[in-house]
């Protein structure tokens, strides 16, 4: 069993004013709680309106695990989601990263979900570079909206 290697991966060093190099995701994430709501039946996940999002910390980055509309398709309300969370990783400094996972149909939920090639499609549109895995840094030139405002 190896143990933490503070000299190497310090979580906050006294006296940073950034805190240690996961201090930037950590801060994302506080922010991105403190504006979302708690999904009532799923707690890995955060609700931004209709939207069922979850993110998680990995390696410094942040993991989009999922971004699921409870609307119709096309309402907006998911691409208003992801801009609000890609303005959070952009004002806190944050690459974001994700497997291009399509979420099975099920129940209320049935024939409304992107395909695979669709949500890459759609995650590119939105500054993510990859296949199946991508990736976002942050400022990718995209103009986001600071709050998360659903059509």
């Amino acid at each position: 069993m190896s143990t933490w290697d503070e000299s190497k991966h310090p979580r906050k060093p006294k006296g940073s004013p950034q805190g240690g190099e996961f201090a930037p995701a950590d801060a994302m994430l506080d922010e991105f709680y403190k504006t979302s709501f708690a999904h009532p039946f799923d707690r890995r996940q955060r609700l931004l309106g209709n939207v069922g999002v979850g993110l998680d910390k990995h390696e410094g980055n942040v993991l989009l695990q999922f971004i699921a509309s409870y609307e119709k398709k096309n309402a907006g309300q998911a691409t208003a989601a992801l801009n609000r969370v890609a303005a959070l990783a952009d004002k806190h400094g944050v690459t974001l990263k994700l497997d291009v996972k399509p979420i099975p149909n099920a129940g209320a939920r049935e024939g409304k979900n992107l395909n695979k090639k669709q949500l890459h499609d759609w995650y590119a549109r939105h500054g993510f570079k990859g296949g199946d895995y991508m990736t976002r840094t942050p400022s990718s030139g995209l103009t986001v909206p600071p709050k998360f405002k659903p059509k």
